[in-house]
């Protein structure tokens, strides 16, 4: 991650996209910068957040330089200090929900949904990233979830100077979809080794849980109850795509 100069401000993007065409496009802008030479504030703005369900996600930094202390100018429903944790020195976790799950929550590009405040100065490009430890990088709009790899974005909030992250997900498969019997899934271009299949509902409670190899597999429709599903598709732990399923 490369972080370059910008007049008082180091900037850096996290930017995530949703490949499936279910799915829009989501980034996360971060504004680094130092109100004096004792602080370090570390704000956090969104680019097309539109029916977004939840995200987490882990920021690293440097502890030898400087320490967390609080979170302040929280502009996102549902989203406070409690959402967001210091677990250890060096570590910082956001987990939020929206209040709304079958609409989810929606903020106009550029919005600031939080500061992070730091004591100390650590404005280099070595001291924060976005990272999966301890907090697995996940992210959902109203159709489903997927996880992130490297790539281009191209909303910046007016900044430049930017490194670039993509969320995209394997394509996924489901038939019949809806479903009254069995239906099988099939992850495209992929084989799995060590694969698991887990089943939300609507509120994010799992109800069905499957290991498997290759890339297919039978979901059986006996072990659920009528209603729609997230069902998520993981590789060696990691999630690698999400498909929407209703069970009549």
């Amino acid at each position: 991650m490369t972080l370059k100069q910008s007049t008082t401000n180091l900037v850096f993007v996290f930017a995530l996209f949703l490949s499936n065409s279910l799915f829009g496009q989501f980034q996360i802008n971060a504004v680094l910068s130092e109100p004096d030479s004792n602080s370090t504030n570390l704000q956090l703005t969104v680019c097309d957040f539109t029916d977004m369900v939840s995200m987490q996600f882990s920021i690293n930094y440097n502890p030898d330089l400087v320490t967390y202390t609080a979170s302040t100018d929280h502009n996102l429903a549902g989203l406070g200090p409690a959402n967001i944790a210091n677990p250890s020195p060096g570590k910082i976790t956001l987990s939020w929900v929206a209040d709304d799950v079958f609409n989810g929550e929606s903020v106009a590009n550029c919005t600031s949904i939080v500061t992070l405040l730091f004591d100390g100065a650590g404005t280099t490009n070595d001291n924060y990233a976005f990272t999966s430890d301890p907090t697995v990088i996940e992210v959902s709009d109203v159709n489903g979830l997927v996880s992130p790899v490297l790539a281009v974005a191209d909303c910046a909030c007016g900044n430049s100077g930017l490194a670039q992250f993509e969320l995209e997900g394997r394509e996924i498969t489901v038939f019949p979809n809806p479903m009254s019997a069995n239906a099988q899934i099939e992850i495209m271009g992929e084989t799995i080794q060590n694969g698991t299949c887990r089943m939300f509902n609507i509120v994010g409670q799992e109800v069905y849980t499957q290991l498997f190899s290759g890339n297919k597999l039978t979901i059986e429709s006996n072990k659920l109850l009528a209603g729609t599903y997230f069902t998520a598709i993981y590789s060696d732990g990691v999630l690698i795509g999400v498909e929407k399923v209703i069970v009549k």
